[in-house]
């Protein structure tokens, strides 16, 4: 390695060392495999053992993820929240044709300590179909997985919103990744209005570069109801990042698969009923980042990162709430390890300053899934 390389290894590793010894593990879950926890694009198959079934089988899919996520938000005006349980999406999976998978069952969501039965159990009533060897078509029960800002999309949605039902076209290329999707939330009745998000998620890699453009629209109004309540609110990003010191080695983490550092714009243009009072508003609000991404050994991920946001009246109504303050400085890492029988177990913790404040978050999920054939060949 030259003397130049050598120089920046070491420069990266004592950041590494540095940021490490503030926290130990990060925000939003980083596994990919999972259908409804995590970040991916595709179509995952929710299972760790073995992938998708083969076209002709019925298969029984037993996936779940149990989940301790704490935000200590103290002193900064959010109310802080702790999510303890698990999410359980039990279902049939039937691939009748090589482009096309159904899916039939139930989301099982279950609260820990409240006492009750389960807390949310949702139908799955999912059809994928596949154009494209990287194209997919989802109507139903849509895979909540979006690979979005959490200023955006809040990634706590997953612990205390019903599942997603909608329509969702996804690409999962080396180049090119979308996910778009059509959520319908809350269907129009005589005193309530209906309420929809429709969204896209777009990357685009062009060789170490990689562009952002993502877009949430949350709406609420119908035209049969009493409520008569008309509301928008927009959120969007646009930027990029760069990635370098692909396949380098340092000490400790071992070989660094990538160093990424980016820069986003973050924009919100609400517009609130008329009968609520408020004003209509855009706000907006830039990010820096810098992510490491780490493998130490074949069954460990080892992801660093840390970011700066600074604000001026974003109101993105479905992100963190977080990003609605003036700045936001994290640093955190996450901890990914494949264990025995399939079993992922993944750790975190953030520190968060947020308007001079410091804040905290913790996270720990087990998640397993298998797929168990019943009929093979119908």
């Amino acid at each position: 390695m030259h003397l130049k390389n050598r120089l920046h290894v070491l420069i990266l590793s004592l950041l590494i060392m540095i940021i490490a010894s503030l926290s130990h593990a990060g925000e939003y879950s980083i596994s990919d495999f999972s259908s409804v926890i995590g970040r991916n694009t595709g179509y995952p198959s929710g299972t760790t053992v073995h992938g998708m079934t083969k076209t002709g089988n019925l298969d029984l899919i037993l996936e779940t993820t149990v989940y301790a996520k704490n935000l200590e938000l103290v002193g900064v005006g959010i109310e802080g929240e702790t999510f303890i349980g698990s999410l359980t999406p039990l279902r049939l999976r039937y691939r009748p044709h090589n482009q096309l998978t159904m899916e039939a069952g139930a989301l099982l969501g279950y609260d820990f300590g409240d006492g009750s039965n389960y807390d949310e159990v949702e139908p799955i009533v999912r059809l994928v179909y596949q154009p494209g060897n990287h194209t997919y078509v989802v109507a139903g029960t849509i895979i909540r997985t979006h690979s979005i800002h959490d200023a955006i999309y809040n990634d706590s949605a997953a612990f205390n919103e019903n599942a997603e039902q909608g329509f969702q076209f996804r690409a999962d290329y080396d180049n090119f990744k979308q996910d778009f999707w059509i959520n319908w939330r809350i269907k129009e009745e005589e005193t309530i209005s209906e309420r929809f998000d429709t969204a896209s998620v777009t990357q685009l890699l062009i060789g170490d570069f990689q562009v952002d453009a993502q877009l949430l629209l949350r709406h609420t109004g119908g035209q049969k109801n009493n409520e008569d309540k008309v509301e928008f609110n927009t959120a969007f990003l646009f930027g990029g990042s760069y990635g370098f010191l692909k396949g380098a080695t340092v000490p400790v983490l071992k070989v660094l698969e990538e160093v990424r550092i980016g820069a986003h714009f973050i924009g919100s243009s609400d517009d609130p009923d008329d009968q609520s009072g408020l004003p209509a508003s855009d706000g907006n609000g830039l990010e820096g980042t810098v992510v490491f991404r780490t493998k130490p050994s074949k069954d460990a991920n080892v992801q660093i990162f840390g970011s700066y946001f600074n604000g001026n009246d974003l109101i993105a109504r479905a992100g963190d709430p977080i990003y609605a303050k003036d700045e936001y400085v994290q640093i955190g890492t996450n901890l990914v390890l494949n264990l025995a029988g399939g079993l992922i177990f993944e750790l975190g913790a953030i520190g968060q300053f947020i308007d001079g404040t410091f804040t905290h978050t913790e996270q720990m999920y087990f998640s397993w899934g298998r797929g168990f054939i019943i009929f093979k060949g119908i």
